[in-house]
């Protein structure tokens, strides 16, 4: 039930930008690349991605700061 309303809430097309974006900063760009690849796929590839991404401490940290404005009520309403 967490996953289905996860994707549902409009937090992946939020979220998953902004930690592809953190990989290529981070010079992790082959991994950035598949991961971009996820996001057209298979729903089992972007629970792995959002996996993933929960799992990186770091942005998980910093990724509140990265949301633009327009977009960070309804993150963090979500």
């Amino acid at each position: 039930q967490a996953l289905e309303h996860y994707f549902n809430s409009g937090l992946p097309e939020i979220e998953f930008p902004l930690y592809i974006e953190a990989l290529e900063a981070r010079g992790e760009i082959t991994e950035a690349i598949e991961w971009q690849k996820a996001l057209k796929g298979e729903l089992i590839l972007q629970v792995r991605l959002l996996i993933q991404m929960e799992s990186d401490s770091v942005f998980m940290k910093n990724m509140p700061a990265m949301i633009e404005d327009s977009h960070f009520v309804e993150w963090e309403n979500q």
